[in-house]
């Protein structure tokens, strides 16, 4: 996969949590149509880079599952931060 590969997939993630709120890693890359280790690669660089965070949450039994959301950076919502991520 190329850099824009990657890029325009974090683009994707990053519009799809502002558009849908939190989701679930499994429920991103059901979204995207990509393994659950690709997505789970691309939010660990989006949360490292500050663009999201995530919290656990239990939800019923077994291990909790991490909701992932966008954040805003110094008063910049996602939208505009997607847009500064492209180039």
């Amino acid at each position: 996969m190329t850099t824009t590969q990657h890029s325009s997939t974090k683009q994707a993630i990053l519009q799809l949590l502002q558009k849908e709120g939190q989701k679930t890693a499994s429920e991103l890359a059901d979204a995207l149509e990509i393994s659950p280790q690709a997505i789970r690669r691309h939010l660990k660089e989006l949360e490292g880079g500050g663009l999201i965070e995530h919290k656990q949450v239990q939800i019923g039994m077994g291990r909790p599952q991490h909701l992932y959301q966008g954040k805003e950076i110094r008063g910049m919502t996602i939208d505009v931060l997607v847009k500064d991520w492209a180039v």
